[in-house]
């Protein structure tokens, strides 16, 4: 089945389109049901969000794929025992920071233990190294602790080393695996609850913060309960019919040839989209009745067709998931929803973006379904070189909320050394523009032609604004696109341990 090139709404999208504009994209309502106490103790099954997460964990074996690393900033005196003992407190406020994941006799469940080890942070001081070398060696070092697995079935899914790189600046660099956390995760609850908490402590006062709504693993019971067979089925037969067929490859114009069997190398380029662009691609978005993600989106279906030539194109969109009942609980929430465009007749840029807008819609409507869920019941052929349906996720995390200005966080500028996909736009929203760290798998791709593909859709963004009724073929590019080279078709020689696990 072709992508639709409709650009009109339902007046279902209209409103979902309306909640997503004003900041409430699952707000049913104001005053949304609590997520009741489970009645399971310590052990409880996994959520679908994590299932997925820990299928692909046992199909990649020991690699460190689904480390997330995290710097937090911190500049002004730091008393390292106060920030352990803080560490000590998000422990004990959220269960998922001590859960553990292990296969029962049916299905994967999550063990939450009560009593986990103190936090002891390593810690190092690099004041009697140069200056200019002191961020480097943090970064080093971070990326060393990343490159190094998590045991899921052990305690700590996360660690932490705290960098001290002049009299008043601290990196802790901490390494989370992704079964425990996500993006709001990161911005709206670590990182703000950590500066109260450690606010509190340093003064030896209370912490002010209320206690969690819920666990995570109440929310795993609560959405098993309310995602049946028979609440997913008409998403489901929806995602069956968007996704039917042959689906298509995408033929990137790699650098080196695609193994046989997919490598997970990673590597990361750290670039920066300044923000006149993104306010003018803000500006425009908004004028369309779309959202910023939208737009970039938009530019970045542009860049593959131009790369390519194909007009039937898919890329990965990670999902929050969340709604107003679990926007206060830890855990990992995320979704990968794949988002399918056409874009056949040589369209304008405006008209990219509405049929992104339409085609994102859709997805977020049919959103409940899990990827793996949605992988049993699509089933697309078997290629051990390559995920199915998509190879490249763009996302933009959620805006941080006002915090301490001695305080700050980036994500994703140090690489764990392994990807899950060809490459990830995981973009992050700054006060003059947006941070965008690209993974990307370096078996495929050199650096210099991931910075040269950021220049390109740079330029079709800028472009693309300017003149938004030109027709996207004849958008100028700084550097002719390089030769394509044809997809190869890779046999299946190993058993795909997925589709096998699938269908156990």
């Amino acid at each position: 089945m072709q992508p639709s090139t409709r650009t009109d709404l339902s007046e279902a999208k209209r409103q979902l389109l309306n909640r997503i504009l004003a900041g409430k994209a699952n707000r049913a309502s104001e005053t949304p049901p609590r997520i009741p106490r489970r009645s399971t103790g310590n052990i409880a099954p996994q959520s679908l969000n994590q299932e997925q997460v820990w299928t692909h964990v046992q199909m990649m074996g020991d690699r460190p794929a689904y480390n997330e690393l995290i710097t937090i900033h911190r500049r002004g005196p730091l008393d390292v025992r106060v920030l352990e003992r803080s560490l000590d407190e998000l422990n004990r406020r959220h269960e998922i920071w001590r859960t553990t994941f292990e296969m029962g006799e049916q299905e994967p469940l999550q063990i939450i233990h009560d009593d986990p080890p103190a936090v002891k942070l390593r810690t190092f001081d690099l004041r009697t190294l140069p200056a200019e070398h002191r961020a480097r060696e943090s970064e080093r070092l971070a990326a060393a602790d990343g490159r190094a697995p998590f045991n899921v079935t052990r305690l700590p899914l996360w660690r932490a080393v705290l960098v001290r790189v002049a009299d008043e600046e601290f990196h802790l660099h901490m390494n989370l695996h992704q079964l425990v956390l996500d993006g709001v995760t990161v911005y709206r609850i670590l990182l703000p609850e950590l500066i109260a908490i450690y606010g509190a402590f340093v003064l030896d006062q209370t912490v002010p913060l209320p206690e969690p709504p819920a666990q995570y693993a109440d929310f795993a019971v609560w959405q098993r309960a309310k995602l049946t067979p028979e609440a997913l089925r008409p998403h489901l037969d929806w995602w069956k019919q968007n996704l039917s067929g042959e689906l298509p490859k995408l033929a990137w114009p790699f650098d080196k040839p695609r193994p046989a069997v997919q490598t997970y190398g990673g590597a990361t380029e750290m670039l920066f989209l300044p923000g006149d662009v993104t306010n003018r691609l803000r500006a425009f978005a908004e004028s369309q009745s779309s959202t910023l993600f939208m737009a970039l989106a938009a530019g970045f279906f542009t860049l593959l067709h131009r790369y390519t030539g194909q007009t039937d194109l898919i890329l990965g969109m990670p999902t929050a998931a969340r709604s107003p009942e679990t926007e206060g609980i830890m855990g990992y929430f995320l979704n990968l929803l794949p988002v399918r465009v056409d874009l056949s007749g040589n369209p304008s840029y405006r008209e990219v973006l509405g049929r992104v807008r339409g085609s994102v819609l859709d997805a977020l409507e049919h959103g409940s379904v899990p990827l793996l869920r949605l992988l049993e019941e699509v089933r697309p052929a078997r290629d051990d070189s390559r995920n199915p349906i998509f190879q490249i996720m763009i996302s933009l995390e959620p805006p941080m909320p006002a915090i301490d200005p001695a305080w700050d966080l980036t994500q994703a500028s140090v690489s764990s050394g392994s990807t899950k996909m060809d490459m990830y736009l995981n973009l992050d929203t700054r006060p003059d523009g947006l941070m965008a760290p690209i993974m990307y798998n370096p078996d495929l791709l050199e650096a210099a032609t991931v910075r040269r593909m950021f220049a390109d859709w740079q330029s079709i963004l800028t472009h693309g604004v300017e003149t938004p009724d030109a027709a996207i073929g004849s958008l100028p590019l700084p550097i002719p696109a390089v030769p394509l080279k044809p997809p190869q078709a890779v046999p299946s020689s190993v058993a795909n341990k997925l589709f096998r696990w699938l269908k156990r």
